[in-house]
């Protein structure tokens, strides 16, 4: 490596200031030493760009003319620092190096509540007459350019999203597909090609999803055979009820926009399939758009500005909803149970003292023979409800009211996880 990386190190213990700096040299890291923050801070405000990172002893001065403290030095310095990087709007990687080791309980419990999303080491501190090499490596690891620009984005530009995907646990891909949607909006050298990218956006929304089903925010009937159907995922958030007979919402989840929002970004980015094993070829005519706009990014970032204002969203959300019966209450699937020649009795006694049971059941063939229904087309496929329809004609029955005969198992593989069911059909009008 050719390039010398300027570290911003604050110390006061002097004695040791040759030594650690000639050790730091050798990994090209150049340390510039201050003995309070009050020297330091100046430095930072006169170039605030010029720093990769910053050293704090655990132990120092806040001003010159101050004793070395740490709890009055740490909790100031890193306050500070913050507040620096908010108004520079970058974040510089600070680390904490100290040679007090008595002091690590009152260490750990300073740093315990400090974002470090820089550094994945467990141990919140380095131990100076241990841990010089492995700080010297990953001062380096955060001054490359890549690492750089994502902890601007996190950090910076983004800290309530990525805040918001950390608090909710969401899976670690999400993090990663968020950066790498948002990076090429702010830095140049960091473009992805647009089915990726859609594809991510449809990623994220399954993810989300999946979270909200743990949550049981969402009926777990739309999570057959263990993949999310979006489609299902977005009559829901819309509260269509009349997509889903049986299905009974008590309380939406989200404002219509923006549950209008996600429909249209899975409709674009061609989630009427699962996606795992999802085709991207299969999205809407997304690439006939994007050519006809020659080829802008600016569909793609105003998804990828929608996903923020969702995933934000759902941070406070699940915040104030967090017990998952709870959630359950808001919806339910209910019909009236069968009656049979064996339970006439019991039937009239419940009758009687108007009872109507209900029960929790999953989509039944049974209860779409013969239902009068509108027809839909998604993604070239007739279908009412969870039923495909048998029909070449899919694009001219769209809207049309009929009624549904010959309810069968759907055995196409292309379809049937999206529609148990096909059926045959009459046009009523």
């Amino acid at each position: 490596m050719n390039r010398k990386i300027d570290v911003l190190w604050v110390d006061d213990s002097k004695e040791i200031w040759d030594s650690t700096k000639m050790e730091a040299e050798l990994e090209n890291i150049r340390l510039h030493e201050f003995s309070s923050w009050q020297q330091a801070e100046l430095a930072l405000e006169k170039d605030y760009g010029k720093w990769s990172a910053i050293i704090l002893d655990a132990k120092c001065k806040v001003n010159d003319v101050d004793q070395a403290d740490a709890l009055s030095f740490l909790p100031y310095v890193l306050s500070q620092v913050r507040t620096l990087a908010q108004k520079h709007h970058h974040t510089i990687p600070w680390f904490v190096f100290s040679g007090d080791i008595e002091e690590s309980e009152q260490l750990r419990k300073i740093l315990g509540h400090q974002n470090r999303e820089w550094d994945e080491r467990e141990e919140l501190f380095y131990d100076k007459n241990t841990d010089s090499d492995e700080l010297w490596e990953n001062i380096i690891k955060v001054s490359d350019v890549y690492k750089s620009r994502q902890l601007t984005i996190t950090e910076d530009y983004y800290h309530p999203l990525f805040n918001a995907i950390k608090e909710t646990c969401l899976h670690p891909d999400v993090r990663q597909y968020m950066i790498d949607l948002l990076l090429p909006i702010h830095f140049n050298g960091e473009e992805e090609g647009d089915k990726s990218s859609f594809d991510k956006i449809r990623k994220v929304l399954e993810y989300l999803f999946r979270s909200m089903f743990d949550m049981k925010m969402l009926p777990e009937q739309f999570l057959p055979s263990g993949k999310v159907n979006l489609t299902y995922c977005a009559n829901f958030l819309e509260k269509k009820e009349e997509k889903h007979p049986g299905l009974i919402i008590h309380k939406r989840l989200m404002t219509d926009i923006m549950a209008h929002n996600v429909r249209y970004m899975i409709n674009v980015t061609g989630s009427y399939l699962h996606s795992e094993g999802a085709d991207p070829k299969t999205s809407k005519d997304t690439n006939q758009y994007l050519r006809e706009v020659n080829n802008t990014k600016f569909l793609l970032w105003s998804f990828t500005f929608q996903l923020c204002d969702l995933l934000i969203w759902y941070g406070s959300y699940k915040q104030t909803h967090p017990d998952p019966e709870e959630n359950a209450t808001y919806w339910e699937w209910i019909k009236e149970q069968n009656k049979s020649n064996s339970d006439v009795e019991s039937t009239k006694q419940e009758e009687s003292h108007s009872v109507h049971e209900k029960e929790t059941i999953s989509f039944n063939m049974a209860d779409y023979e013969g239902k009068e229904m509108t027809v839909e087309v998604d993604n070239g496929v007739a279908h009412c409800g969870p039923c495909a329809l048998r029909s070449k004609k899919a694009p001219f029955i769209e809207g049309r009211l009929v009624k549904i005969s010959e309810v069968k198992q759907n055995i196409f593989e292309e379809s049937k996880d999206i529609y148990p069911f096909s059926a045959k059909f009459e046009i009523l009008k």
